[in-house]
């Protein structure tokens, strides 16, 4: 699915600065991939996440199209199997002022590792193989982020070994969930990740320490992937 939006604003600003003769449009086929993965631990979890996104630095990037699915892990290899997407990277090299610009817009890969009671670790292309930093979670909240990690369309920042940034805390639904907007619902991994993801909200939202509008919150999360799990 094409988000029309940036279709539309991509067509404008090139039409606009082709005519001006400060625009150079370019577009060709490029791989992006993450490295296998080796997982000792038997209670991780790993979801692919192919998203779109526009940005010249990864921090400037926002998914304007966004899938998940869960990635089986080899128990006989104890790993993860490289994941690699082939898409096309386009955009505009923009010189003004003798000043350059690339605004570009390409296809992402991304493998999240959620494990419970620990934050969630998000790899991508500049992972280049090593032992995974496992950062145990303080709170409930902490818990809750990590869940909302693992299906969250933030893609900015850079992925490494380690924990991925938290994002803001008590997201609802709807600001977790974007990737419905573009996942093809029915898939047998979408149900897979949504299946999970909603064991572990049903786990969290049972724990006698948490709040009453915390346990509001959580348990709308997990009826709403508890509903995309049984979607055919």
């Amino acid at each position: 699915m094409i988000d029309r939006k940036y279709f539309l604003r991509f067509w404008l600003l090139l039409l606009a600065l082709f005519a001006s003769g400060c625009a150079v449009p370019y577009a060709y086929p490029r791989v992006d991939k993450t490295e296998a993965i080796p997982v000792s631990e038997r209670d991780v979890t790993a979801i692919r996440v192919d998203y779109t996104a526009a940005g010249d630095e990864r921090w400037e990037r926002e998914a304007s199209e966004y899938r998940i699915a869960l990635v089986p892990i080899d128990p006989k290899q104890s790993q993860i199997p490289e994941q690699s997407r082939v898409g096309l990277e386009r955009g505009l090299y923009l010189y003004m002022f003798h000043l350059a610009h690339n605004n570009k817009v390409s296809e992402y890969v991304e493998v999240r590792l959620y494990r419970r009671g620990s934050r969630t670790v998000r790899l991508n292309n500049s992972y280049q193989g090593g032992p995974l930093l496992w950062v145990p979670t303080k709170t409930l909240l902490d818990r809750e982020d990590a869940i909302d990690t693992m299906f969250s369309p933030d893609v900015a920042g850079t992925a490494t070994t380690g924990p991925a940034d938290a994002p803001p805390l008590e997201l609802t639904a709807e600001e977790v969930f974007r990737f419905t907007l573009f996942t093809p619902l029915g898939t047998e991994p979408f149900r897979q990740a949504c299946a999970f993801g909603a064991r572990e909200y049903a786990v969290l939202k049972v724990d006698p320490a948490l709040p009453a509008a915390d346990r509001e919150r959580i348990e709308i999360k997990e009826s709403y992937l508890r509903k995309l799990a049984s979607t055919r």
